[in-house]
């Protein structure tokens, strides 16, 4: 596993408390079969049901098939992405864990893209460490600054294209230093290794795209005419390709290679396009039909066949043995603005744009379905999975119900009071020279102003 050999020293997490003790780690037969957890924002069953339904989606289908599945997954009362995604990997809720919005105020620097810092409690990624446990976490919402881990974290930061296209004037400065500044991955020297996974937008691959995506001849001629990073369905559709790609590529790799016991990565999945395409999805939702309809209707499709192979990809390396969990914050409806004949982007996730959960393995219930579960229930699901206490300061729950009664049996849950405090936050800088690019991504994706 990357960076194990240099992970003794875990920030003080190796001491963590839970409520009065600490919590041993079981003797390695006795260790919980890998689990995998992959988010992928804005997806919903809006776009995926008639989609698995004509097998369009042979993984997703596969793995409401085979394992438990819930088509009508709540979100919470702010679908910011940053405070779901961090509520996902902390079981908390965002008054408690301190991510509140998508940026922060840094003292004598100003704005940034909100940052690990700004989380107050333990991800689960901590514990598992301190616990004894590998980890592996990918393009995580705010994972950057990356931490010490039992493992290795891949940052938010750390594909060149989380920048932006502008990146050159980025870059103008000591490439160096920007570099030992950015603190992108854990262990620090596995950033190198990194680069072949990243994708040149000069050299954006086109037939891999078009092999997943099935766009037609006059879709694939407009994409190749957009540029990247402006908000347009066909810049969004390639932009978050080459964002995507190395990410789920690499998860893949290390899946084979050295699977941790815990891996964790973040696609964006469908949700950038729907919020420029839903009325491609919807047409009749709103006053005017797109003048393009006939020509760009089965762009929001495309996103979830790419993703659907990606997900697949990631699924086949983590192989057998492995409880995948697949999870969305939200899913999407028609901009009410936009809906009545107003301007801007047609696309909006509010409590009623329900996502989708899928867990899949062995010991899962065949064909199972969920009635009840929202974004907390995921990390005390998780915890129990490998072995970890749940905090009794999580609102969530154990989704036990996604397990044969049997196999759920064998694996008793302990509670503990607290997973205590957050180690303490790096000292280093919180401002990445990558910030500015990033913020005018979040102005083009209509997130801040």
């Amino acid at each position: 596993m990357w960076g194990l050999a240099g992970a003794g020293a875990l920030l003080g997490l190796g001491a963590l408390v839970w409520g009065a003790a600490r919590v041993d780690s079981p003797p390695p037969e006795a260790m919980p079969r890998k689990v995998v957890l992959i988010g992928v924002d804005g997806a919903t069953w809006k776009v995926m049901g008639p989609m698995v339904a004509a097998g369009e989606l042979p993984t997703f289908a596969r793995l409401q098939a085979e394992g438990a599945s819930m088509t009508s997954f709540g979100t919470m009362e702010s679908q910011d992405s940053p405070v779901v995604w961090t509520s996902v990997a902390t079981g908390r809720r965002p008054l408690d864990h301190g991510v509140t919005a998508y940026t922060e105020a840094v003292p004598g620097v100003g704005k940034v893209p909100i940052t690990s810092n700004s989380r107050k409690v333990p991800a689960l990624w901590n514990v598992a460490s301190a616990a004894g446990r590998s980890v592996e976490v990918v393009n995580w919402w705010a994972s950057w600054p990356a931490e010490s881990v039992n493992g290795v974290i891949v940052s938010d930061h750390t594909n060149p294209a989380a920048a932006g296209w502008m990146a050159g004037k980025y870059f103008a400065a000591d490439a160096a230093a920007l570099k030992a500044r950015l603190q992108d991955t854990f262990p620090p020297e596995l950033g190198s290794s990194l680069d072949p996974y990243w994708v040149d937008p000069a050299a954006f691959p086109e037939a891999a795209f078009q092999a997943r995506a099935k766009l037609s001849d006059e879709q694939l001629q407009q994409l190749r005419a957009a540029p990247f990073n402006e908000r347009t369905p066909y810049s969004w559709l390639k932009t978050f390709y080459i964002l995507d790609d190395p990410h789920a590529r690499l998860t893949a790799d290390h899946l084979r290679s050295a699977p941790a016991d815990l891996t964790m990565l973040y696609l964006r999945g469908p949700d950038p396009v729907q919020h420029y395409a839903w009325n491609f999805v919807e047409p009749e939702a709103y006053a005017e039909a797109p003048p393009t309809l006939a020509r760009d209707r089965g762009l929001v499709e495309a996103v979830y066949r790419y993703t659907d192979a990606l997900v697949g990809d990631v699924v086949n390396a983590a192989g057998p043995d492995a409880t995948i969990v697949v999870v969305s914050d939200h899913g999407a409806e028609p901009c009410r603005g936009a809906a009545r004949g107003g301007k801007g982007r047609p696309g909006c996730h509010g409590a009623a744009a329900k996502g989708v959960l899928f867990i899949h393995g062995p010991g899962v219930e065949r064909g199972a379905r969920i009635e009840h579960a929202n974004p907390l229930d995921v990390t005390p699901t998780l915890a129990w999975l490998l072995g970890l206490p749940v905090s009794e300061e999580m609102p969530g729950r154990v989704l036990s119900e996604a397990f044969e009664p049997e196999v759920a049996a064998r694996m008793p849950l302990k509670r503990v009071a607290t997973w205590g405090p957050r180690a303490a936050a790096s000292e280093a800088s919180t401002a990445s020279p990558a910030d500015g690019q990033m913020l005018e991504q979040l102005r083009g994706l209509g997130y801040i102003e």
